[in-house]
């Protein structure tokens, strides 16, 4: 299935565009797993500039004290 490229200003929130960046496993797993390797429960994670939240979540998930 070939993905149509977002022609999407950077900066600009989109939903299309957060779409593409999502499913790209090639994008986030490498976050997931560095995210997963570093966060421990007493973590304190600040997410800047969250746009779409991904990184935020994985946080989350990997069991951050506070996100």
């Amino acid at each position: 299935m070939r993905r149509r490229k977002a022609n999407i200003p950077m900066g600009s929130f989109n939903p299309s565009y957060h779409y593409e960046m999502l499913i790209d496993r090639r994008r986030v797993d490498p976050y997931k797993a560095a995210i997963e390797a570093n966060v421990t429960p007493s973590s304190a994670v600040l997410d800047i500039g969250t746009g779409s939240g991904l990184l935020a979540i994985l946080a989350a998930r990997a069991g951050a004290r506070t996100v």
